[in-house]
């Protein structure tokens, strides 16, 4: 069960021009303390282009209560809660030809969708190195670097092509799901354009998925406070 909301109307189900883009952003109700921000991020987007979108995707429906109204931003309450099962329905009613994931617990700079518009020129488009942070113990910064064999991308900070994802959805899975998907899709002959490292940063908490990844740990360069300042 789906029900949409747009701010004032919903956007054309027709494909926009191009370089334009639909970000799609799952929350839940526990998420309460960092949604506004991650939708104010997503409105201080440099060079946001007039049919670019922000899909949000929630099971809780109350949600859209606490949300920054604006045209731009749709809102979709679902009875899903698995993660790959969210993230279809919300591109599946996104209007336009260049998908990219938004997480609700992170940082995005202003740049962030200009860097992807400006290279969106394969399947699947992002960098393959990023900044993570530790919101609570710790509170260490990490550059972390794709330390894999095969090409890849970092699924928080990838762009890809609406056909793709209409050729191979993104498979059931309960945790990762996007980034299994968009190896998956590399694995069947997508292509990839790596770029610099992007405007942003994954935060580490105890309430995702990030606290609980390796690769942190394995490929991760401990950064001095200064450096992340």
């Amino acid at each position: 069960f789906v029900v949409a909301w747009a701010f004032t109307c919903a956007a054309s189900a027709a494909f926009s021009r191009s370089n334009v883009i639909s970000a799609v952003m799952l929350t839940t109700k526990s998420r309460w303390w960092c949604q506004y921000t991650a939708v104010e991020q997503w409105l201080l987007q440099e060079g946001r282009e007039q049919d670019d979108e922000l899909v949000i995707v929630s099971e809780d429906p109350l949600a859209v209560d606490a949300m920054p109204q604006h045209p731009q931003v749709r809102f979709i309450a679902c009875t899903e809660t698995l993660l790959y099962a969210k993230w279809n329905i919300g591109f599946a009613v996104a209007s336009n030809e260049w998908l990219t994931f938004w997480a609700d617990d992170d940082w995005h700079g202003p740049r962030r969708l200009a860097e992807l518009r400006a290279n969106a020129d394969a399947d699947i488009v992002g960098p393959a190195a990023m900044y993570y942070h530790e919101l609570e113990e710790g509170g260490r910064s990490f550059r972390y670097v794709y330390g894999g064999d095969e090409p890849h991308v970092i699924d928080g900070l990838t762009m890809f092509h609406r056909p793709l994802w209409e050729k191979y959805p993104i498979e059931p899975m309960i945790k990762s799901a996007a980034g299994w998907w968009l190896l998956n899709c590399a694995r069947a002959g997508a292509s990839l354009r790596v770029i610099p490292q992007g405007d942003y940063v994954s935060f580490i908490h105890s309430g995702n998925l990030t606290a609980r990844k390796p690769r942190v740990s394995r490929h991760g360069e401990v950064l001095s406070d200064s450096y992340m300042t």
